[in-house]
């Protein structure tokens, strides 16, 4: 049991709410803690970025670095 799920598990009651456990600290402990997961959206919306920031960082280990183009009338000292 985690905070997201306490909340909804207890807001589904229409008028009165009785809970039933064996370790009233475990629960209360429990639903302490958050289970922040991304919704199914977020998951794939997150794993989109994930992919495209992973392929833009692969095109610039792939592309060959190129030294810098001397200017015409510039010597190095």
């Amino acid at each position: 049991m985690s905070r997201e799920q306490w909340y909804v598990s207890v807001s589904r009651a229409k008028q009165r709410v009785t809970i039933y456990t064996d370790d009233k600290q475990a629960l209360r402990k429990a639903v302490m803690q958050s289970d922040d997961r991304p919704s199914a959206t977020e998951f794939i919306n997150g794993k989109a970025k994930r992919l495209a920031v992973d392929l833009n960082r692969r095109e610039r280990e792939s592309t060959p670095k190129r030294p810098p183009k001397e200017r015409e009338g510039l010597s190095h000292v």
